[in-house]
């Protein structure tokens, strides 16, 4: 099951698609890589194994796009997604006020209507630029994507796969421009994924990176969904989305309780640093240090849920003024970003330049002046 969340945006494209979308196809031999292998796997169709031992941190894999869906396409057609989805609402109005001796044509009727947009959708709304796109593509790529996940109801359509399938291009989870690369969409979820891709703007690539250390052969996964939920609104949302039961460790021990907890308190303690941290540095920093203490306690590998928490609590150190901790909380923000998504990172550059010249930071500059003026 190739699908995603985390990053993935659930936005139909449209873009014509062929009729071989409609028959199951084996995944083609193209995404052949000496640390990244896909290969079957038993009730989940495809997956993806490192092809070798591997360290937290390292790039385990990098592809370009095969599709770009862009902000006023993906707006197009959330319009588009509107329109059939108030079909239903429709039908329900329609079938309170009718009463039962039009029910049955009022249903069918509907019905009718909204699977005519469904499976039209592809040739309703088709953007020049996406048209384009696709038949510019190569056959292997596009047999590469024919070959992905559908999740959504009704016939397999490529924008159903994209649907499924697709990377946000950008730093929100919930931005409109998405990416589809068919390697990568092979991964599998976890909610205690081992791996992490991000978006690299500056080289037009989706690259995946090790959280931790990981075997030979061992599956390599991401996250399609917040982390951050307890077990069963995880459950739920993988359960609508993607059409599967999660079955991951985290998911498949016999008392969530005290892991339940954990995940909503990261959840708490992020939004806590963010809020009142800035106001009142030395509760923030008590905030970053219990954040970390629980992201340890549930033993997820999230390198960048640390990363970012360390980086504020490095502006949390530039806020009073201590140098030595600025230096210390810097250093670590660098190394987890790295590991999350790579040394070139603006992120991890930034902590970079700040450990080395605490004193150079405008916030420290801040702190100079409200001292002198105080």
């Amino acid at each position: 099951m190739s699908r995603r969340s985390h990053g993935i945006c659930l936005v139909v494209a449209v873009v014509t698609f062929v009729s071989a979308c409609c028959t199951s196809r084996p995944c083609p031999k193209v995404f052949a890589a000496s640390d990244f292998k896909v290969v079957p796997m038993e009730g989940k169709g495809y997956g993806v194994v490192a092809g070798r031992s591997v360290k937290a941190g390292e790039k385990l894999y990098e592809e370009p796009p095969a599709l770009v869906v862009n902000s006023e396409d993906s707006m197009q057609v959330q319009l588009f997604q509107t329109v059939a989805a108030a079909v239903f609402v429709v039908v329900n109005v329609l079938l309170a006020i009718s009463g039962a001796g039009l029910a049955v044509p009022i249903l069918f009727g509907a019905g009718g209507v909204y699977l005519w947009l469904r499976n039209s959708g592809d040739d309703l709304l088709v953007p020049d630029e996406l048209k384009e796109q696709w038949e510019a593509l190569p056959a292997e790529k596009r047999e590469a994507l024919e070959s992905l996940s559908d999740c959504s109801a009704g016939k397999k359509t490529l924008s159903g796969i994209i649907d499924t399938n697709a990377f946000s291009r950008g730093a929100s989870a919930t931005s409109s421009s998405l990416v589809v690369c068919p390697a990568l969409a092979r991964l599998n979820h976890s909610c205690s994924p081992n791996c992490q891709q991000s978006w690299d703007g500056t080289s037009g690539t989706e690259k995946l990176y090790a959280m931790c250390d990981i075997r030979e052969g061992e599956e390599l996964c991401i996250t399609y969904c917040d982390i951050r939920k307890p077990r069963a609104e995880r459950k739920e949302e993988l359960r609508l989305k993607y059409g599967f039961d999660c079955t991951c460790p985290a998911c498949s021990s016999s008392d969530c309780s005290q892991s339940d907890e954990n995940r909503v308190a990261i959840a708490r303690l992020e939004e806590e640093l963010c809020r009142e941290g800035p106001a009142d540095p030395e509760r923030g920093l008590r905030c970053a240090e219990q954040l970390l203490a629980t992201i340890d306690e549930e033993g997820l590998s999230d390198k960048m849920l640390r990363g970012l928490a360390c980086y504020e609590a490095m502006e949390m150190a530039l806020r009073l003024g201590d140098e030595e901790a600025v230096k210390s909380w810097a250093n670590k923000a660098e190394l987890y970003i790295s590991q999350a998504r790579g040394a070139e990172n603006s992120l991890a550059q930034e902590a970079a330049k700040c450990g080395e010249s605490p004193k150079q930071h405008p916030l420290w500059a801040e702190k100079a002046a409200a001292s002198s003026l105080g």
